[in-house]
């Protein structure tokens, strides 16, 4: 859910995406088909689309270019891959709409990731903070 934060004025430039379920480490699940072709498994990408579904309905503003993003991970299993979580959440990010892009001269703001924490509900908490 897109949450505005008030700061006394009313106006905000602080949103708060939580994405529940869970977040797979996109880069390690390539597979080659027939002919080399490279795909993911269907249950995977089931995973990824509903984090996309979810980021898409909750965000009801125009795409964001260099925001600061902080980024929360509650995972159930310590074996997961931090940095592969990033990828596969940036991309949920703009294939929802919600950044222009993912690429320096697209989101050059602060990224910062938070230690991960073990906790049966998985979720990843998103707080986007728009360039000034």
């Amino acid at each position: 859910m897109a949450d505005r934060n008030p700061n006394g004025s009313g106006v905000s430039s602080r949103y708060v995406l939580t994405l529940h379920g869970h977040c797979p480490s996109k880069k390690n699940l390539w597979r080659r088909g027939r002919g080399q072709k490279a795909y993911i498994d269907r249950s995977s990408q089931a995973e990824i689309d509903s984090l996309v579904l979810q980021a898409r309905s909750a965000w009801r503003r125009a795409p964001l270019s260099h925001p600061s993003i902080d980024v929360y991970i509650y995972t159930r299993s310590r074996r997961q891959d931090r940095d592969n979580i990033v990828t596969t959440i940036l991309d949920v990010l703009v294939k929802a709409e919600v950044l222009t892009g993912d690429n320096i001269a697209r989101c050059n703001g602060t990224l910062t990731v938070h230690p991960a924490k073990i906790d049966p509900h998985e979720r990843v908490v998103i707080e986007i903070r728009e360039a000034v």
